[in-house]
């Protein structure tokens, strides 16, 4: 299923984009961002125009886990190497999200907008056996983990709605964008039998960790458009 998607939103953003005066009168849309199917994760979002220049819409969506336990395949170095931030890449963790967005175009027929969007998401699973080797040879753990990471956050973009040459009442559309935000996650791990930084064995261990992070977006977005249900 993610391949055909993939196949589609390349296809999408292959043909011939022009900026034209009705992308605004496309009263209802549904996009959807392309870049997250490469983690399995699938978010789409539902928008309706007001009066030509505002948006309100509901963003829902849905990532779920392909690897039941064992030895996790990742080691991510640099400044993202700490293992709150690595989410994406841990197939251990399901995750939904929820969010509320509005647009605000800067004319009635200007296809560049100010957008906020604020969302709420939760990773986690549980009770699964796996072990964990981080970037150096001490960070390490294995055991029966239970993780629940809760996300809070905003954003505040700028962007831009491209419209797709065609006469069909159902329009094709894309939309870059970029900005900053920031996001408040609370942690919550749990180990039961482990063993952690090569340490005697610990019938259980309770971690909570609570941090604010700034956040910088660059992305596109790919879907459709019409002007009446």
């Amino acid at each position: 299923m993610r391949k055909y998607i993939i196949l589609f939103a390349i296809l999408i953003c292959n043909l011939n984009i022009a900026k034209s005066q009705d992308t605004l009168r496309v009263k209802y849309r549904i996009t959807t961002i392309p870049f997250q199917y490469l983690f399995n994760d699938y978010s789409f979002t539902f928008e309706k125009l007001y009066r030509n220049r505002i948006t309100l819409g509901l963003t829902l969506g849905y990532r779920p886990s392909t690897q039941k336990g064992g030895k996790l395949g990742f080691r991510i170095t640099g400044m993202f190497s700490d293992y709150t931030y690595q989410n994406y890449w841990n197939q251990l963790y399901n995750a939904t999200t929820v969010g509320i967005n509005s647009k605000y175009y800067l004319s009635r027929f200007n296809a560049q907008y100010i957008e906020g969007y604020l969302f709420y998401r939760l990773w986690w699973f549980d009770k699964k056996n796996f072990t964990y080797q981080g970037q150096d040879d001490d960070i390490y753990w294995s055991g029966i983990r239970t993780e629940k990471q809760q996300i809070y956050g905003m954003k505040l973009l700028m962007g831009q709605t491209l419209q797709l040459k065609s006469q069909q009442k159902i329009r094709r559309i894309i939309e870059l964008y970029y900005g900053v935000g920031f996001r408040y996650k609370t942690c919550k791990f749990e180990t039961e039998n482990g063993t952690f930084y090569n340490s005697q064995f610990l019938p259980y261990k309770l971690e909570i960790l609570k941090f604010w992070t700034p956040t910088f977006h660059l992305g596109l977005k790919v879907g459709l458009g019409w002007r009446k249900l």
